[in-house]
């Protein structure tokens, strides 16, 4: 990607510091074994390098021309001996950027890269006093070079921005095995995390985006008050970018008849996002622009965790059958009909059936998050046990059959502990 900026000679050389200079924050040595930022990409961290020389140069050829020319003279000169580097650090800029916008899969492997380039237009916000005191009496084409500089790296960056989150909406890749957390989720979360450490400058980036968006439109926020809302719109729409992929995943699961597996995967994916946004500002942020974030995908949870008990509605119907049969027929206690007997039979095979299949459901699932199993299990046990041990208590020990262990084969507590150990 672009150019590398390496040292030729054999030789240790370092940039000096001023100490009035606004340089950044990342170690900037010109040596072999130069030391970069580990969340910057290599080529944006050499770029800083350029642009903390070239302050440097600015500066020293700013205090040489005092010594050397004329007051009258001093600004031509120093014009002339900038507008090399000057062009020279555009064009390794218009490079860098260009070679960023072509890395695929920019949400992942490319996010460094972004990242990198907020970091550059941070140095840029930062240095701005420095730069206008040192052209305030150069050409003033030479100040709008400087201007288009930092602007190329504010375009590029907001082409970025909208190239993750058409990635998020038209990502292709197959639901998780098991239910599990999506890639793309974390992804998401840790591109939207990444992002925060440069939030002063990616409030900026996001109003450019935001305006660009809603430039036909004659609503929305104006003023001091619409910056605060800008980076909190653009995480909104990725959360519901994502949002909206995750459901249309969920739809593709090869076993379209299985509601189970697809409730299972909503669970994981919305119980992942809610705590890693309750976990960070994120979440503050987005509700500036969107209150109700946080309830929605909590209702959200509960409709899924309502579908997930569907799985429990087999077991269900073939106890109540059974005592709606008891209702209406009152089995005795002693010698059964010979109804009643093929009547508890089929019964307790169906109810036998039911819990094998919930288990070996619950075998393939994966939840790996420990309060949400928990919970899964929770909502299973409050849903069936005291309707499984009625049954068990009322039924269990009539004699319908010379082979008990072929029918009653899930004593109350065996049945619990299956439960339990679901996921």
């Amino acid at each position: 990607m672009g150019r590398r900026f390496m040292r030729t000679s054999g030789g240790s050389s370092t940039v000096s510091r001023n100490s009035n200079s606004p340089l950044s924050t990342s170690t900037t040595t010109l040596e072999e074994n130069a030391v970069f930022d580990a969340n910057d990409d290599r080529d944006t961290n050499n770029y800083k390098v350029l642009l903390d020389s070239f302050i440097i140069l600015l500066q020293r050829d700013r205090d040489l021309l005092n010594y050397v020319f004329p007051t009258d003279l001093q600004s031509l000169v120093f014009t002339k001996l900038i507008e090399l580097p000057l062009v020279y650090m555009r064009e390794e800029g218009q490079r860098l950027c260009q070679s960023i916008e072509r890395i695929p899969r920019k949400l992942d492997a490319g996010k460094f890269a972004i990242y990198g380039v907020f970091s550059i237009l941070r140095w840029f916000l930062r240095s701005r006093a420095v730069f206008s005191k040192l052209y305030q009496e150069s050409d003033p084409a030479r100040r709008q070079q400087f201007t288009t500089l930092s602007a190329t790296f504010e375009q590029s960056a907001v082409v970025y921005l909208r190239s993750v989150l058409e990635e998020v909406t038209s990502d292709q890749q197959p639901p998780s095995q098991g239910g599990n957390v999506h890639p793309l989720t974390s992804h998401v979360l840790a591109f939207m995390e990444g992002l925060l450490a440069y939030d002063d400058t990616a409030t900026i980036i996001a109003t450019l985006y935001v305006e660009q968006q809603q430039r036909t439109s004659s609503g929305g926020l104006s003023g001091p008050e619409k910056g605060l809302y800008d980076l909190g719109t653009y995480f909104a729409q990725l959360v519901q970018a994502l949002h909206v992929s995750l459901f249309r995943k969920s739809e593709s699961y090869p076993s379209r008849t299985d509601t189970t597996i697809r409730a299972i995967f909503i669970l994981n994916n919305m119980n992942y996002l809610l705590k890693r946004l309750e976990n960070s500002s994120l979440l503050g942020i987005i509700q500036r622009y969107q209150p109700d974030l946080k309830g929605k995908y909590e209702n959200d949870f509960q409709t899924h965790l309502k579908d997930y008990t569907k799985c429990y509605t087999p077991l269900i119907i073939a106890i109540q059958e059974m005592l709606e049969y008891d209702n209406k027929n009152h089995i005795p206690d002693g010698k059964l009909r010979e109804r009643d007997r093929e009547q508890l039979k089929e019964s307790f095979s169906t109810v036998n059936t039911a819990i094998d299949t919930i288990r070996q459901q619950c075998e393939q699932y994966i939840v790996s998050d420990v309060d949400l199993r928990d919970r899964l299990r929770n909502e299973g046990k409050a849903l069936i046990m005291e309707l499984y041990k009625r049954y068990y208590t009322k039924f269990a020990h009539k004699d319908f059959t010379r082979h008990r262990e072929k029918y009653i084969r899930y004593e109350p507590r065996a049945f619990e502990l299956i439960i339990e150990n679901f996921f």
